[in-house]
């Protein structure tokens, strides 16, 4: 038969609260494909409920039913209801400077669409940042907004950032509000060291580092590591490719993450003055009477012409930055940790095994890890196993960064950076 002459019932129900039946009135050829809309309205006055609809037909002597019916959904949108759904800048690192834009995920789950309403964020507990959103967010969509007003991270450590929106007769302001929390890490300066600026060999005691120049002008060489004596005045050999560079070193005796004023051992050594080509020179590197015990980091940086900044996060155009590991002891008395260093095995997932091969008896040892605020957030005990001190540290937890773990006794102790991502 090329068409149905036969009348067509077309039932449709709401929330399975009773079917309506209409006719449907014309003819439905073989193949034909036809729209029908009911005389009968729903009723989908509830803000915010979703209904179920379900529509059938019904043809006498229908071979095949199971293509007869089908559900779908609907919801009845509130108009206002917008909110940021995340902060997406700034992320996490060691080059965040004192103008960074903080920039934010929004949402509009209402059917209106929105303009002209406030967004406001608050950093670090600081009074909170109110700006006007100046285009349209569309009913149902996404967007994204960058804040004019920039905020400055200063020391190492965790900022606290909240961001929310005002929206006069938002309906739902539980999905207002996101935060984070931005780390600034210790600090990896970018400069330029291809005209032979900064350290092309770095020799301190047992460290002979031929780096010439690194990627992007930093270094990490926490890796090799030289035992110094406190109250003893060492040599650091540089050589350098290109003349008038400026030296300064500092030594992390508090294992706070931060090099500062206080622990400055070479300040603004000129070497290769006047000369182009550069130069290899010795610099005293004194060590203080009272200086910490144990292993620290230690940082060498360059400057072209000026002298190094105090800041020694802070970049300059010319120069080079390198990060090292050294171990201060007394000049008369033995490390009883011995001279080996830890080792460190990532493995994963924030899972880390430490590991120091030190004399049995200097046992049971402590471990500790602080962040990049210098604050202790591991302390356990650590029993030897045949001379070697092992620990399973678990920081599947901890956010993303760089931590300094430090094992030995209360006195002296091995340190090294492990990074978290």
């Amino acid at each position: 038969r090329d068409a149905l002459h036969r009348l067509i019932s077309v039932p449709f129900e709401i929330d399975s609260e009773g079917a309506v039946t209409e006719t449907y009135p014309g003819t439905l050829a073989a193949g034909q494909v036809a729209d029908f809309s009911f005389a009968t309205t729903g009723d989908f006055s509830t803000m915010g409920q979703t209904y179920t609809i379900w529509a059938s037909t019904d043809l006498p002597g229908d071979e095949n039913t199971n293509n007869d019916a089908t559900t779908t959904q609907v919801t009845h949108l509130e108009p206002n209801d917008i909110g940021v759904t995340a902060i997406t800048a700034p992320v996490s690192g060691n080059a965040l400077g004192s103008a960074e834009t903080i920039t934010v995920s929004l949402e509009n789950w209402g059917a209106a669409n929105q303009s002209g309403f406030d967004i406001t964020y608050v950093f670090d507990g600081a009074a909170p940042v109110t700006e006007t959103y100046a285009g349209t967010l569309m009913g149902q969509s996404t967007g994204s907004y960058s804040f004019a007003t920039t905020v400055a991270f200063g020391a190492l450590g965790d900022y606290d950032i909240v961001a929310y929106t005002s929206l006069d007769g938002d309906i739902d302001n539980t999905n207002n509000e996101a935060s984070t929390t931005v780390t600034k890490e210790l600090c990896a300066p970018e400069m330029d060291c291809s005209f032979g600026d900064g350290f092309q060999v770095l020799v301190l005691e047992d460290i002979n580092n031929n780096s010439g120049c690194d990627d992007g002008g930093y270094g990490d060489y926490t890796n090799l590591s030289t035992a110094l004596s406190q109250d003893f005045v060492h040599q650091m050999t540089v050589t350098t490719g290109y003349g008038d560079q400026l030296i300064k070193t500092w030594i992390d005796f508090n294992d706070n993450f931060v090099f500062e004023n206080n622990e400055v051992i070479v300040n603004d050594y000129l070497m290769a003055e006047g000369q182009a080509e550069g130069a290899t020179e010795s610099m005293d590197f004194p060590v203080p009477a009272g200086a910490a015990l144990g292993q620290h980091l230690m940082r060498a940086k360059s400057n072209w012409v000026d002298g190094v900044p105090a800041d020694p996060c802070e970049e300059t155009q010319y120069g080079e930055t390198e990060d090292y590991t050294v171990e201060i002891g007394a000049s008369n008395i033995e490390n009883p940790l011995g001279a080996n260093n830890l080792v460190i095995a990532t493995l994963g997932e924030g899972q880390f095994q430490i590991t120091l091969d030190a004399p049995q008896e200097a046992g049971p040892l402590v471990i500790k890890v602080f962040n990049v605020m210098g604050q202790q957030i591991v302390e356990n005990k650590v029993y030897s196993s045949n001379g070697i001190f092992q620990y399973d540290l678990d920081m599947s937890y901890a956010a993303a960064g760089s931590y300094l773990v430090k094992m030995g006794n209360y006195e002296i102790g091995k340190v090294a950076r492990i990074v978290v991502r």
